[in-house]
């Protein structure tokens, strides 16, 4: 079942994965926070759209490959990479996270269908 907040969600999640761009990335990351500060069914649509993998890679930067990032799972790790440009992003993306549990009604789990890691990374990062 598509919902109508998909296409959406969809071009908020493409733009906080361009890395390349730095304002593109800031501002998908405040139109996400803006939208999942309230209930509703595009919270499953943002975990349909991996956007645990998403912050992950925002809070890992740009300077690791997807298979080095399914190998981060260690808080001391994920702080200790060198991402220059990333960290005044920290904020956004434990905001983004925070919303997304307030009103994740355990959708999470059939939405990403055991496809934890990224989520597993954050939470070792959040203690």
């Amino acid at each position: 079942m598509t919902s109508h907040c998909e296409p959406i969600v969809q071009g908020i999640i493409k733009a906080m994965s361009d890395t390349n761009d730095k304002s593109l990335v800031t501002e998908g990351s405040r139109t996400a926070l803006l939208a999942l500060r309230y209930s509703g069914n595009h919270h499953r649509c943002f975990w349909s759209n991996a956007i645990d993998e998403v912050l992950f890679k925002i809070i890992a930067g740009s300077c690791i490959s997807s298979h080095q990032a399914r190998q981060i799972l260690c808080h001391d790790e994920l702080f200790n990479i060198d991402a220059k440009d990333v960290m005044n992003m920290h904020p956004y993306v434990w905001d983004i996270l925070g919303y997304l549990a307030v009103h994740c009604n355990n959708e999470y789990l059939s939405a990403r269908k055991g496809q934890n890691c990224f989520l597993q990374a954050l939470i070792s990062c959040a203690w």
